[in-house]
């Protein structure tokens, strides 16, 4: 079935044949996927009686793709919630936004004033909410009385706050960067202390793996800690490798010098994460620390109801190693830069 939306534009359902066109806009959202990925994925979506894959179409190009689900709830009527959208970049209008901001970050307030608020999440199974709950604890409050509303990413989600559908986001930090991208001003609510501490990532080695493959491993980890640096003081120049390597991920239907200022602006807060906090008493890459563990335990024992998780992981130091750290970053730190100050491919 298909459907004039109004504007010039066809509205229909996703056919296999759309599969190159989706792959291509499902680039321009931040998700470069294999050709048999989109379609493996597609086809996964389609067999959910509940959900569509819609396409938008214009002049017999497909220029939008769209994914949505019919939500049933006990308390108010079944919704439909957008999941994905994306329109292309040559044909999107960005219109400014019409003022209505999160109010409840307007003036950096602390996050204990998420208690009670309409919180905006992408998804109902969105780690969103378990940071909020997470962070609401620390001042010793509950999220009893807040309600999570699925509103998706970047535009969608954009919409939904200058509409005044919530009152604050929980999101990422490059998913709240591709929010502004469409002309949504945010502000953001400074982390709880506690939270703070818990690290975001992490490389896992077989312990066998670190024994036979030692020298393998500090090499691998060297070369991540010089990009990183490298990266972090020349941003331009690493995208640019990037998409050397990638070219697949290089946004289409935009100018290069474009694409490049948009990916750095979605980088702008990513980029200072990558680097130790100038007051981390231990300045090494890749470092962690014991209080950072426990601190994660505790957290998730918290969220998972499991009031014995650190005594059934036993002593946490088991967990982690700084073994290879000193390994790692026995490199010029200060040439990196330099080289990185001074590249153009």
């Amino acid at each position: 079935m298909t459907m004039p939306s109004g504007s010039g534009i066809t509205v229909r359902p996703v056919t296999d044949a759309d599969i190159p066109v989706a792959r291509s806009l499902l680039v321009q959202l931040g998700y470069a996927l294999a050709p048999e990925e989109v379609m493996r994925r597609l086809a996964a979506v389609r067999a959910s009686p509940d959900h569509a894959v819609l396409a938008g179409e214009s002049d017999g190009h497909v220029i939008a793709l769209l994914h949505l689900y019919v939500r049933p709830a006990l308390e108010k009527p079944p919704e439909v919630v957008v999941q994905a959208l994306v329109v292309d970049a040559t044909c999107r209008k960005v219109q400014p936004s019409r003022g209505v901001k999160l109010k409840l970050l307007r003036h950096r307030r602390p996050a204990g004033d998420l208690a009670g608020k309409r919180i905006g999440v992408r998804n109902q199974g969105d780690p969103g909410i378990v940071i909020t709950r997470t962070m609401l604890a620390e001042p010793g409050l509950k999220d009893d009385r807040n309600e999570y509303i699925a509103i998706g990413d970047g535009a969608p989600a954009g919409a939904a706050i200058d509409n005044d559908r919530v009152d604050a986001m929980v999101t990422f930090d490059t998913a709240a960067a591709r929010i502004e991208l469409v002309g949504t001003k945010l502000r953001y609510v400074p982390l709880t202390p506690k939270f703070a501490q818990v690290g975001s990532g992490w490389i896992c080695v077989p312990r066998e793996s670190l024994k036979k493959e030692r020298k393998a491993l500090v090499a691998l980890f060297r070369g991540i800690a010089k990009s990183t640096l490298f990266s972090h003081h020349n941003l331009d120049a690493g995208i640019d490798l990037h998409w050397a390597v990638y070219p697949e991920s290089r946004p289409k239907g935009r100018s290069e010098d474009e694409a490049r200022k948009e990916l750095a602006f979605i980088l702008k807060d990513r980029r200072n994460s990558w680097m130790r906090r100038p007051d981390d008493p231990d300045q090494r890459m890749g470092a962690q620390t014991l209080a950072e563990w426990q601190a994660n335990i505790a957290m998730t024992a918290e969220t998972s109801k499991n009031a014995r998780l650190a005594q059934e992981l036993g002593d946490p130091n088991r967990l982690f190693t700084n073994e290879l750290i000193d390994e790692v970053n026995a490199f010029d730190k200060q040439a990196v830069v330099q080289l990185a100050r001074g590249f153009k491919l």
